[in-house]
């Protein structure tokens, strides 16, 4: 088998990965919502980096975005659009990780809501969880844009060629 014909196996797995990103944030979301309706004491507390704000709100902001990049996601038809967007939101919480991590915050991160506490996980697992969504998110958008951009060089519009072959 030969280079392009498993680059081309990668770009036609890209609906997959879209529906699981869709499917993981939209869940995320949920899980958020139900988590600010509760009255645990660390919604009152506030974000260790965005200081201004109650871990209440960033929880709800946070669901917001994840339920608008979830739409998007769904609305787009552009191949590059669709993980370009999912680069992004990977970025913007891989900054968010980085910066707790430069701020030496080493407890896990609330951005799950009370969920792993709801599920019994172990604080070494609630640490990483987050981190290996990120991961996912950052990590598979990045191998589907070089596949594909490999495939079709510089052309946004060509997705018949990174079909063409498989």
């Amino acid at each position: 088998m030969n280079r392009r014909c498993v680059v081309n196996k990668i770009i036609a797995s890209e609906p997959i990965f879209t529906r699981a990103v869709v499917m993981i944030l939209i869940i995320a979301a949920v899980l958020k919502l139900i988590s600010i309706t509760q009255s645990a004491r660390y919604l009152e507390q506030f974000d260790p980096l965005l200081a201004f704000l109650k871990n209440r709100h960033m929880l709800t902001l946070a669901s917001l975005l994840e339920l608008a990049v979830a739409a998007q996601l769904l609305s787009l038809t552009s191949f590059q659009k669709r993980q370009l967007l999912i680069l992004w939101l990977g970025g913007v919480f891989a900054v968010y990780h980085l910066s707790l991590w430069a701020l030496n915050y080493r407890k896990p991160c609330t951005c799950l809501g009370s969920v792993l506490d709801w599920a019994g996980v172990s604080e070494a697992w609630a640490h990483q969880v987050p981190i290996f969504l990120t991961f996912f998110l950052f990590a598979g958008s990045t191998t589907l844009l070089m596949s594909h951009l490999f495939v079709c060089g510089n052309d946004p519009n060509d997705t018949k060629h990174a079909q063409q072959e498989t």
